[in-house]
Parts: structure tokens; sequence; C-alpha cells
């Protein structure tokens, strides 16, 4: 009972079907071209973003108790912040760089009023 091969397969071909014909397993060399599959490798999750909402810019004035009733303007070409109050008409100007935001103003303005007070 012998099965004819079919010419013009390759010697792969050859030496599988042989090994069906007579039981017989693929030599080593033949196993080690063959390339296993890799375990996907599994991304970490993006980290979340943060929320930053925007900073206040009308305040609570320290002199007559009026709810946002103090606006901040920074001019940042003099390198100052000045906040006012709309109901009492109390100023405040204090320096301030590149990375001041209008609540460090209104901070140095309770800072200074409790300085004041002492």
């Amino acid at each position: 009972m012998m099965q004819t091969v079919k010419t013009g397969k390759s010697a792969r071909n050859i030496l599988q079907a042989s090994s069906k014909l007579f039981g017989y397993v693929v030599s080593r060399q033949e196993k080690t071209t063959k390339k296993m599959g890799r375990r996907k490798s599994k991304r970490k999750p993006p980290p979340k973003k943060k929320l930053t909402g925007n900073l206040d810019t009308q305040f609570t004035c320290p002199f007559c108790n009026h709810e946002k009733s103090c606006d901040v303007k920074m001019e940042r070409s003099r390198n100052t912040g000045i906040i006012s109050c709309t109901v009492c008409l109390e100023e405040f100007q204090t320096p301030i760089t590149y990375l001041s935001e209008p609540v460090d103003v209104y901070s140095d303005w309770i800072d200074a009023c409790e300085a004041a007070n002492q």
C-alpha cells in the first residue's frame, strides 16, 4: 500500500506527507523553524485627566462683606494686580509675576488686611 507523492511539492510538504503515512515525527530541525505566536502584551490604560476648573475673578469684600463684589484686574505689562470693590470702592494693588493668578492678588489683600489689624 504505497501512496505516490506528487512531484513538484516542496521538501517540507513531502516530509509532512511521509510523517502522516509512516507515523514518525518530523525532524527536530523542521520543528524549530516554526515560530510560536507571542502572547499579546496588555497596554496600561492612559492616566485620567485631572479636572481643572477656572479660578474665580470675583471675590467677597473683606470690608463690606458683599459676595462677588471685588473684581481683579491683572496688568501684566506693569506687573501689578489691582483688586477693587464695586460696592464700597475699596482698592488694593500688589506686584505680580507671570505665574500669579487673581486668587493670589485676593490672598495678598486679605493678608495685608490681617497685618493692618494686628
